[in-house]
């Protein structure tokens, strides 16, 4: 799958997990998402960070991390974590408790 074929179906995934309400990023539902799909909070800001240089929209301080640059501009590398990531997601059936 290319990057866009796998955020689009991370979306979607994360769609069924958190319902119309969506992730808001609190304490208890990283501590769900652990618990339930073995995604880490740094994981989930690294998926966040994706979203934002492909929309150019990376805070200074984060243009600034050559380490995270480096990440972030290496096609390969980032596709293994997409990729790594949406097998995560797909892992469980579990729907967060509303």
């Amino acid at each position: 799958m290319t990057r866009i074929e796998l955020i689009n179906a991370i979306f979607e995934r994360m769609d069924v997990v958190w319902g119309e309400e969506g992730f808001d990023g609190e304490a208890q539902e990283y501590d769900w998402l652990l618990a339930n799909y073995g995604i880490t909070d740094e994981e989930d800001v690294m998926w966040m960070l994706i979203l934002q240089h492909g929309m150019d929209d990376l805070e200074s301080e984060d243009r600034d991390d050559e380490d995270l640059m480096t990440f972030l501009e290496n096609e390969q590398a980032v596709v293994g974590f997409l990729e790594s990531f949406l097998q995560k997601y797909q892992s469980a059936d579990t729907v967060y408790p509303r």
